[in-house]
């Protein structure tokens, strides 16, 4: 390894930092699907029921 930060390890360090911030934004939003999905099946079991 060359002495300073490599321009390739700066641009991996960089695609991870934002990969984990999509990663935990796609949980999030994922996450928020589900639970409206569940009331709404929820709601249509009671109406059906």
């Amino acid at each position: 390894m060359k002495k300073g930060i490599h321009p390739q390890m700066q641009w991996i360090s960089y695609v991870t930092q934002s990969g984990r911030l999509i990663h935990v934004m796609m949980t999030k939003i994922h996450e928020t699907c589900n639970v409206y999905h569940f009331k709404v099946r929820k709601k249509i079991a009671e109406n059906v029921g």
